[in-house]
């Protein structure tokens, strides 16, 4: 079922990969937290970063175990619905407001060394805020000198 469900977000079939989503959850076949690590991938899938950020325990998600997979799809999340427009608009103070108040709380607990393999630029430009925000985190600023074309 796991294998259909992938396959029908390879393909874009949002409401097949819900319905196999609703029938895992229906017939407990995982547990709730893997549960909402597909619901993560489904919206991700479809660039439904606000509906991520919305689900019931996000924050909780942020602090469990969870994939390199999943970490980048959450960091993506937090990046496209709280920090993307200050910084498309290039307003610095906006933007750094906006992490330390609102993502930063909910980013630290995924900000580790080594970085998820498919992180975005957008999820590297959250690790550019931390560093920004605690130069002290010299594990994420020596990830970040090889990432300069990310960061914007």
């Amino acid at each position: 079922m796991l294998a259909r469900y992938q396959d029908y977000l390879n393909v874009g079939r949002r409401a097949a990969a819900a319905e196999i989503l609703g029938r895992l959850r229906s017939e407990l076949r995982l547990d709730s937290l893997n549960i909402k690590f597909l619901e993560v991938q489904l919206h991700a899938t479809f660039a439904e970063w606000q509906a991520i950020v919305e689900l019931g325990g996000f924050s909780s998600l942020c602090v469990a175990r969870r994939t390199p997979a999943i970490t980048g799809l959450l960091l993506e999340a937090l990046y496209h619905t709280h920090l993307a427009q200050p910084f498309d608009a290039q307003d610095v103070a906006e933007t750094r407001r906006r992490y330390e108040n609102l993502v930063r709380p909910l980013a630290q607990p995924m900000l580790t060394a080594p970085a998820p393999a498919a992180l975005t630029a957008h999820g590297w430009r959250i690790y550019g805020l931390e560093a920004l925000q605690a130069p002290d985190r010299t594990d994420i600023a020596d990830l970040l000198v090889q990432r300069s074309d990310d960061l914007g």
